[in-house]
């Protein structure tokens, strides 16, 4: 009958060659894991001490564990960093120690040696899609597992700003996340970072990297979590979309009412839930159409789980995040879709004892296998791999990254230092960095490089004149930030790294590469003006019709707007990006700006798309601006009657006499 455990189709594992102690030992071992799963979840007693023997007190041996690595972390330490990543579903801490002497030169791709992994299930989001506050208890909960982790990570000689700690959705979505903030604040003595669903997805994504290459075709990386699901795509290892949902396991669970009806009559409608969810949230771009992606990868505590069920179902039993899920191949649509049957066919009581699928997870695996299904339906694939690494591995780059290379706190302090030559220096690492992300998305090298030298021009001429800006105050002039000129070159490179992607909405897509781009050297308040300002490279102005123009600050609006209606008009006169203009002068008057365009051939479809991309700076500077093709370009000659374009500038044109 139904909801019998022998129902399920979960074969044992094998034990028949095991001698008679090693079953008792791993029927011990099992047996812990069920009844302490936040223990059994963490790692610190293998990476620390050698595999504890029977009979010892765990609690003993891990206090001298690491009373052992404090010991030996006064030569280390400035090598040691640490994460505490507050999830929806759990509090996690992680602390490696770099290898010696590679503090100032690592990269993200090398290894680490993981010196402690630790867990606590706290449940922060538990309740939040109903009060949209987080609870008591579970903010009590959690405050504790943060302040226990900041304790361990001293003991390792990790300390700010080489431990940090950061929350994802939970924290995000609370109206009440300050109370939470202050509790952390009082009770651990730690700052908490809350990153957005972009960030969130990015860090995942430089995780799996370190496990999986991302650099041929299009990937799709999944992060699920227990408030949300974050979606990342990437073309040749490039990010070129990204999308947070909210479809945590916790939260789903929860908002269809609860494991039994969850999994039970309201399971349709959780299903249909993700459906549209995802359906309205999730596109897929590529060459003009949408295609599915060749390789997806999944991260979180559902992955993993599905990790050890799929194994299991083929009777061979793992620990979520070890090498053996690692080595685990991929687990089919098909698979999946099987699992959840046969899961939904049991009570949540009997669910518990199902071979593979941890007790802490039991009633809400249901819901985080059903969203993961229908993802795959979404985009059309087969089979997904698993990783068990995570946002915490991302979160640990970018520590690592800013305690050993402070640079963009370092040009914060120099915003206002006009001529010292490490502003200098600072600019060329920001320009280098935009060159190098356009080289990876294979950028048309001619033309964006014709469009940065132009926009250049004429920003320096501009600003040399003095050209007034009437619009926006007193704040909007050239140059007001020093890093002005910069930002101004790369989003030149840059500008059209979007058709990548694909060629309609480009300049949208060039944005989302940008805000999703390893740029150690720019700001997030800078690396978020580039990429509106390649946005704004054509089709709409800057408005506050969209959010993210609107999110701004006056001076960084004033900044965009500027810059975008030069590089408006650079594009423009490379329209045919046949680099036919050499240079442009620019000459003010009274009413009118003109430019004068020196081009060594005919370029009256430059001038043509310069005029009509030029409202923008028009606006800004309160006058007509026009634009005239120079003498040094061969003029035209025409017959008698002879109908010509309304771009060609008629200094150019020589007019035969009626009779000749």
């Amino acid at each position: 009958m139904p909801g019998r455990l022998t129902n399920l189709q979960f074969p044992m594992p094998q034990r028949a060659s095991k001698p008679a102690a090693s079953r008792a030992a791993s029927h011990a071992a099992h047996a812990n894991e069920r009844a302490a799963p936040v223990k059994a979840a963490s790692m610190i007693e293998a990476k620390i001490v050698a595999p504890m023997p029977s009979g010892i007190d765990h609690a003993r041996s891990l206090s001298v564990a690491i009373e052992n690595a404090h010991a030996a972390s006064a030569a280390e330490a400035s090598r040691r960093f640490a994460v505490i990543d507050i999830g929806s579903n759990s509090v996690r801490l992680m602390v490696v120690a770099l290898p010696e002497g590679e503090t100032d030169r690592f990269s993200g791709g090398q290894a680490w040696t993981v010196l402690c992994e630790e867990r606590s299930m706290t449940r922060l989001a538990h309740g939040l899609s109903e009060t949209r506050e987080l609870a008591s208890e579970s903010m009590a909960g959690s405050v504790e597992a943060i302040a226990r982790f900041v304790t361990i990570a001293e003991k390792f000689g990790v300390r700010p700003p080489r431990l940090r700690a950061f929350a994802t959705a939970a924290v995000r979505d609370a109206k009440n996340r300050s109370d939470f903030l202050s509790l952390v604040r009082d009770r651990a003595g730690i700052g908490i970072e809350i990153i957005s669903g972009l960030e969130e997805g990015k860090f995942t994504h430089q995780s799996v990297e370190r496990a999986f290459d991302l650099t041929h075709g299009r990937c799709a990386v999944v992060d699920i979590g227990g408030g949300s699901m974050e979606v990342v795509f990437s073309h040749d290892g490039v990010i070129t979309d990204s999308t947070s949902m909210p479809l945590g396991a916790v939260r789903l669970t929860e908002q269809f009412g609860g494991a039994d009806e969850a999994a039970g009559k309201r399971w349709k409608d959780l299903r249909e839930y993700c459906q549209r969810t995802i359906d309205r949230s999730v596109r897929v771009h590529g060459a003009g159409e949408d295609v599915p992606p060749h390789t997806l990868v999944g991260c979180g505590g559902t992955f993993n789980t599905l990790a050890t069920l799929a194994a299991a179902s083929r009777g061979i039993m793992i620990t979520r995040g070890s090498q053996a899920q690692r080595d685990l191949g991929p687990v089919t649509r098909e698979q999946l879709k099987g699992l959840i049957s046969q899961l939904r066919a049991v009570p949540l009581a009997e669910r518990l004892r199902v071979p593979g699928l941890p007790s802490d997870r039991a009633d809400i695996i249901i819901a985080g296998l059903s969203a993961v299904e229908r993802l795959m339906r979404h985009l059309g694939v087969g089979h997904v791999h698993t990783h068990p690494g995570g946002v915490r591995e991302g979160l640990m780059l970018k520590v690592i990254a800013e305690a050993s290379k402070p640079t963009v706190a370092s040009r914060r302090g120099q915003r206002h230092v006009q001529d010292s030559d490490a502003l200098r220096d600072l600019r060329e690492a920001m320009v280098s960095e935009a060159r190098e992300l356009a080289k990876a998305c294979r950028y048309e090298q001619s033309h964006s490089e014709q469009v940065a030298k132009l926009s250049l021009q004429l920003f320096d001429q501009l600003a040399s004149d003095a050209v007034e800006i009437v619009d926006q105050g007193s704040f909007n002039r050239w140059g007001l930030d020093p890093f002005e000129r910069a930002m101004l070159e790369a989003a030149g490179v840059l500008h059209d790294i979007g058709i990548m992607v694909q060629y309609r909405q480009h300049h949208k897509h060039s944005a989302t590469i940008v805000r999703h781009a390893d740029l150690p050297h720019w700001s997030d308040r800078d690396r978020e003006m580039l990429a509106l300002i390649c946005r704004y490279h054509r089709r709409s102005e800057p408005g506050e019709r969209h959010e993210d123009f609107a999110a701004l600050t006056p001076v960084d609006k004033a900044l965009v707007r500027r810059l975008s209606a030069v590089l408006r008009v650079a594009d423009g006169l490379d329209r045919s990006h046949a680099r036919v203009v050499r240079e442009v002068r620019v000459r003010k008057g009274k009413q009118q700006l003109t430019v004068e365009v020196h081009a060594t051939n005919h370029a009256h479809e430059e001038r043509r798309a310069a005029r009509d991309k030029g409202g923008l700076l028009e606006t800004l500077l309160g006058m007509d601006v026009e634009f005239e093709l120079e003498r040094d370009v061969p003029e035209i000659a025409t017959i008698p009657g002879a109908r010509m374009s309304k771009d060609v500038d008629h200094r150019h044109v020589t007019r035969a006499k009626a009779g000749k």
